[in-house]
């Protein structure tokens, strides 16, 4: 059973699906053509998937213990989380990059 934190953490999410819900039952959608309503409806239910996988990494994120120590691979001990570091999406940041989902540290 979802907890109350459980669906807060989904709520841009619930948000999005509403918008799409919303848009489907108005004047809009009924004057596009069936093409032009699939095409609208699929970039609408993509930005809902990566809505709802951020929102679950999110929440993951949120439930994560934090390590004390971290030891990279030559041996260096990490004992604080450095700021200024920017986890991104490489393939939305460069939708026609050959890479399969890699993330960039900026």
């Amino acid at each position: 059973m979802p907890t109350s934190s459980t669906n807060d953490a989904f709520s841009a999410s619930r948000s999005r699906f509403e918008q799409v819900c919303s848009f489907m039952g108005g004047e809009t959608a009924s004057s596009l053509t069936h093409w032009e309503l699939e095409t609208k409806l699929s970039v609408d239910v993509r930005e809902l998937v990566r809505q709802l996988y951020q929102d679950h990494l999110d929440l993951r994120s949120s439930r994560e213990e934090r390590l004390v120590d971290v030891i990279d691979a030559e041996g260096n001990r990490h004992t604080s989380v450095e700021a200024g570091h920017v986890r991104q999406r490489l393939l939305a940041e460069n939708p026609d990059s050959t890479c399969n989902g890699d993330y960039a540290v900026e």
